[in-house]
Formats: structure tokens, C-alpha cells, sequence
């Protein structure tokens, strides 16, 4: 990190501090760095849109569901 690259404090909670300390020391890395690689990979992550994506998630369970309890039930009809 360059020494013009911005500089400003952040309010972490402990435990999230701990588990950022742990996953640096892990990859070998500062609290700095991790929680820029993390921030970084963040960006290029897919984003989900959950409510929408889990709507259309119950949805399709639900549909599954009932194309099965319609086959069982046509099949014990024959």
C-alpha cells in the first residue's frame, strides 16, 4: 500500500476483528490486507437478489412438490 492511499478508521466489532486476524494470519497476510483482498473479491462475487431469488427457490421446491404428489396419486389411481 502506497503511503498516499487513504487513510481513515473504522469501527469493527471484536469478534469480527478476531476472525479477520485469524483469516490473515491464515493467509499469511495484515488485517489490512485481508480485509482489502476480501473487499476486493467482494466486487467481483455475482450478486443475488434474495428475496427474488429465494421467492423463485420456494417456488420451484413447491411445484416439484406437487408435480410428485400428483404422479403418486395418478399413479395409485390406475
Amino acid at each position: 500500500m502506497a503511503r498516499d492511499d487513504l487513510h481513515f478508521r473504522l469501527r469493527i466489532p471484536d469478534d469480527l476483528k478476531a476472525r479477520i486476524a485469524g483469516a490473515a494470519e491464515e493467509n499469511r497476510r495484515s488485517m489490512t490486507a485481508e480485509i482489502l483482498a476480501r473487499l476486493d473479491a467482494s466486487f467481483d462475487a455475482p450478486t443475488i437478489n434474495a428475496p427474488t431469488d429465494l421467492k423463485q427457490l420456494i417456488t420451484d421446491v413447491v411445484c416439484e412438490v406437487l408435480a410428485a404428489q400428483r404422479q403418486g396419486q395418478h399413479q395409485q389411481g390406475e
